[in-house]
């Protein structure tokens, strides 16, 4: 029988205390205190944090779970989109810099000291018309005007920074909508193999994902900056979600499952596959959404709308955590 070192390449480590639980799943010790064999395993898990001071959905953000941005969205249907735009440092959100145009249906990508939104649209404006072309950059205090789109946009998705970003798919869901932004100008980008709006995404410019949308797809596919590649498929259909996290690990949740019906379902990718984590507490989509830049072990989740528009939006905000548990190996 083979042994633990020829299976795993080194021996388990004999430990007179527990090392941090963040030492990582599956590695495994002996502690010789407590005569033991004992190993780490992941729990992961949405909870409650600070909600927004105003309720709203289809805005665009970006950020990360300790430092997030919210900017513009609407507060109600029928009512006014907002210009307003909101920073969250981990304990409490805030108001930022306003917008100079207020839009719907954004797409919005980058940190909080580089954010961008690119285009949009008013409400109840479905016409290819209705689309705005304009694009501003946020460096963590204001707004500033940057080059504008070649077509105007509504429902599309953007990833990256405002120095290298990509918008993708926008309505009519007809026409492959691609371009990419170096901080100056945009040029058309390759072509989707699955042209959709309303999806979401995740990742750099020249390593990132676009997955779900309409009609209601579990398609996804990974852009290198120039082409598209078919990725796996995800396990639950939606369009309206939130997303973050790198292309080898991205994390997509929430949406609008067909039906319609606000989806609460979590996703995770490893770079292979699509496998199902927990699900939100509250069900929601059209949300703003952020996650780690590294890893899809922590993810924010905030604002939205239970079953799009029309409908109430929500001022709630959840965090998504991963935390390291060391448990005894037992026979049993």
């Amino acid at each position: 029988m083979a042994t633990y070192k020829q299976i795993f390449g080194q021996k388990i480590k004999t430990l007179s205390a527990d090392p941090p639980a963040a030492i990582g799943e599956g590695q495994i010790w002996y502690n010789d205190t407590s005569d033991a064999f004992k190993t780490a395993t992941l729990t992961a898990a949405w909870s409650s944090a600070p909600a927004l001071t105003t309720a709203r959905a289809g805005g665009g953000s970006g950020g990360t779970p300790t430092a997030a941005w919210l900017g513009g969205g609407i507060t109600g249907w029928p009512a006014p989109v907002t210009t307003a735009t909101e920073e969250y440092n981990g304990s409490s959100w805030t108001a930022g810099g306003a917008l100079t145009n207020a839009r719907v249906y954004t797409g919005g990508a980058g940190p909080i000291t580089a954010g961008i939104v690119v285009a949009g649209a008013p409400p109840y404006d479905p016409s290819p018309s209705g689309g705005q072309t304009v694009v501003e950059s946020y460096n963590g205090a204001s707004w500033s005007a940057e080059t504008v789109t070649p077509i105007g946009l509504w429902s599309n998705t953007a990833f990256g920074t405002a120095a290298a970003c990509t918008t993708a798919g926008a309505n009519p869901d007809t026409t492959n909508f691609v371009f990419d932004y170096d901080g100056s100008s945009w040029t058309t980008g390759g072509t989707m193999n699955a042209i959709r709006a309303y999806s979401a995404s995740a990742g750099t410019q020249t390593a990132g994902g676009v997955m779900g949308g309409l009609p209601g797809t579990t398609n996804y596919e990974q852009y290198n900056g120039s082409s598209w590649t078919a990725g796996p498929a995800l396990n639950t259909a939606r369009y309206y979600s939130g997303a973050g996290g790198p292309q080898t690990a991205s994390i997509n949740f929430g949406g609008i499952a067909p039906g319609p019906a606000a989806a609460g379902e979590n996703e995770l990718f490893d770079g292979t596959s699509w496998t199902e984590g927990a699900d939100l507490a509250t069900a929601r989509s059209l949300m703003g959404s952020t996650s780690s830049i590294t890893t899809n072990t922590a993810a924010l989740a905030f604002g939205g709308s239970p079953v799009g528009d029309p409908s109430p939006v929500h001022t709630a905000t959840e965090e998504y955590t991963t935390v390291a548990t060391v448990k005894t190996i037992t026979t049993s």
